[in-house]
């Protein structure tokens, strides 16, 4: 297995076969242009399959840390309604998207519940609201269109 830098490939460099059958990704979030990258991906690699594990912008832990001055993705930040549609743009067609949890967060039988991250803290009444920030990232499984 090859492991390589986001920003090598993302630069334009011939770092992938065309004929690889998986590619693992961390960091898309990370760019500027996530759907460029995906495209040239795609472009390079018509024959893989993507699993990208991508930081969900909306978790409460995170979004703590983001109000007590820590910074979220440096690129573009993620939510889980934008995954599917910045793959498909890009050419690739997701075929699961996968939330995974955070456990130190309570359940949905907790509510309602106050959150605390930092010296932030959260009420949640709503289930779809605690699930979406229980959320600390997504596994993305695409393949090329």
């Amino acid at each position: 297995m090859e492991v390589r830098n986001l920003s090598e490939i993302a630069a334009g460099e011939d770092l992938l076969h065309p004929t690889i059958p998986h590619v693992l990704l961390e960091g898309i979030d990370d760019l500027e242009d996530p759907i460029l990258f995906l495209n040239r991906l795609r472009t390079r690699t018509p024959q893989a399959r993507v699993f990208a594990l991508v930081s969900n912008a909306a978790h409460l832990i995170s979004l703590g840390s983001f109000y007590a001055g820590k910074r979220l993705a440096q690129g573009h930040p993620l939510v889980l309604e934008e995954i599917g549609p910045l793959f498909l743009a890009a050419g690739w067609q997701p075929l699961a998207i996968t939330a995974l949890l955070d456990e130190s967060l309570p359940p949905a039988e907790a509510l309602p519940v106050t959150v605390t991250a930092g010296e932030i803290g959260f009420q949640l009444v709503d289930p779809t609201v605690l699930m979406r920030g229980r959320s600390a990232a997504f596994l993305v499984v695409a393949d090329p269109q």
